[in-house]
């Protein structure tokens, strides 16, 4: 097959959602459930369920019941025909529904469900499929034929440590999107592919942290989470070897912002290889699930006030990685000394990443020149202050500002992770008042933003902060 023929292959889904919130169905099969020191028999049919949200679920017949049965007693499920047993509990327990000496009963799986061989290296190819992201567009694409014609779906390619990711829109998924944003529930909406670079087998487990990978750096792009779901392993012939059914962390359809634009697939393509770098470090792979989970986080909280408390959480996390850990800019004890701003000064000024507070924050820049704050990471621990150590004067106009402290706070966290990703190209900043499909330079690409400065300039009164390797924000 030709490059060319390769770029625009279509990746055919093993699932599929036809309308916003529907069950997608995993099997049904006989089943056998421990309920205290027995097992009882019956037809099951499990589904990936997201209502009323998004977890596997395994609907019951039992061939016999008890009436008295108790939901806590549940402990196990055992599919015979896919030979997989898993912890489980009881979700419900339908005892009006008895048909025949027959009920029904709802249980959830406490842990993923993995069927194949998951040590062996046997894998030539793993379909995913993606939950909730963005129609994105860029070249090439992939042509779908249709009765009319032919619908183009956006590609892209995600090449990295020996790795190559395609991902490309579901055929029709731009219709389930109109709905989902009705909605604001879940559907399958890209499928994706997983392979070595070279050809080579892989395993079932190599298999999930790539897919954790994925959850981490799509749902980064996403602004919330985006995971991918119910892989499918084939071997070299094409035979389905390995699958997993398991429903990681997933937000209903918002719109929201983030450094990515839709209108740039390649962004995804420029960062993701930095981020799995970064993410294979032993150093960093903590920080960053902590960093990107409070900033997924607080990017979709309606509580202004707490998001900007996870916010200076990440960012002191990454300060106390990059500063203390990776590059030994200063000690652990003289890291534990430094105020709550000077921590975001010496991240910051180290990555070439401005001080200053932005000019799209007109209402946080007069209250800075009234409160003689010298800039960004000097207003954002003051106004984090005043959230968690309130006095009435100080709190009275805060509350105001917050959604601007909000902005700059995750504008802080994404250029902070982009620049420790290497990325040097184009970005969404989210703090510009503009249209999908108008991206910027890095600032630090920028000879003409000062981002230097003091990081320890202590000319302020700002409160110093106990974080630190176990210990708590205060």
């Amino acid at each position: 097959m030709s490059d060319q023929a390769e770029e625009h292959e279509q990746l055919e889904a093993v699932y599929r959602s036809l309308r916003p919130d529907d069950a997608i169905e995993l099997t049904d099969e006989v089943v056998k459930l421990a309920v205290r020191e027995e097992w009882l028999r019956g037809r099951g049919r499990l589904s990936l369920s997201f209502l009323p949200y998004p977890r596997i679920l395994c609907q019951i017949e039992l061939e016999e019941h008890r009436l008295l049965l108790l939901l806590e007693d549940v402990s196990e499920l055992f599919l015979v025909e896919s030979e997989v047993r898993v912890p489980a509990r009881g979700a419900a327990f339908c005892g009006g529904c008895v048909s025949g000496g027959k009920a029904k009963l709802t249980v959830v799986p406490s842990a993923a469900l993995t069927l194949g061989e998951s040590s062996a290296p046997e894998i030539s190819r793993l379909i995913f499929h993606l939950l909730n992201f963005y129609d994105f567009s860029g070249s090439p694409r992939v042509l779908h034929k249709t009765n009319d014609g032919s619908e183009a779906l956006g590609r892209v390619c995600l090449c990295a440590e020996g790795w190559s990711v395609v991902i490309h829109l579901m055929p029709n998924a731009r219709g389930i999107m109109t709905s989902l944003k009705e909605a604001r529930g879940h559907a399958i909406t890209h499928v994706g592919s997983i392979a070595r670079g070279d050809g080579s087998l892989f395993t079932g487990h190599q298999a999930c942290e790539m897919l954790e990978v994925l959850q981490y750096f799509l749902s980064f792009a996403r602004g919330l989470w985006s995971p991918a779901v119910l892989p499918v392993g084939y071997d070299r012939a094409g035979n389905v070897i390995w699958r997993q059914w398991a429903m990681p962390l997933s937000d209903p359809w918002r719109s929201v912002l983030s450094w990515f634009d839709p209108r740039h697939s390649d962004l995804l393509e420029a960062v993701f290889p930095g981020f799995i770098a970064k993410w294979t470090d032993a150093i960093w792979k903590q920080p960053l699930r902590h960093a990107i989970y409070w900033y997924l986080t607080s990017n979709t909280m309606r509580s202004v006030d707490g998001a900007v408390v996870l916010l200076q959480a990440a960012l002191e996390a990454l300060s106390w990685t990059y500063a203390v850990q990776e590059r030994k800019l200063v000690t652990p004890q003289g890291f534990g000394k430094l105020w709550a701003s000077d921590r975001l000064r010496v991240l910051l000024s180290s990555l070439g990443i401005p001080l200053g507070l932005p000019d799209d924050l007109p209402n946080l820049q007069k209250e800075a020149a009234a409160a003689s704050w010298l800039d960004g990471p000097h207003a954002f621990t003051e106004m984090r202050n005043s959230v968690v150590h309130p006095s009435a004067k100080e709190h009275e106009g805060a509350r105001e500002m917050l959604p601007e402290t909000w902005q700059l706070g995750l504008w802080y966290v994404e250029l902070v992770l982009l620049r420790l990703f290497g990325h040097c190209g184009k970005y969404h900043n989210r703090l510009k008042k503009g249209w999908v499909g108008e991206v910027e330079e890095v600032p630090w690409m920028n000879p003409e933003q000062d981002s230097a400065g003091d990081p320890f300039n202590r000319q302020h009164e700002d409160q110093p902060s106990t974080w630190g390797p176990g210990t708590q924000q205060s």
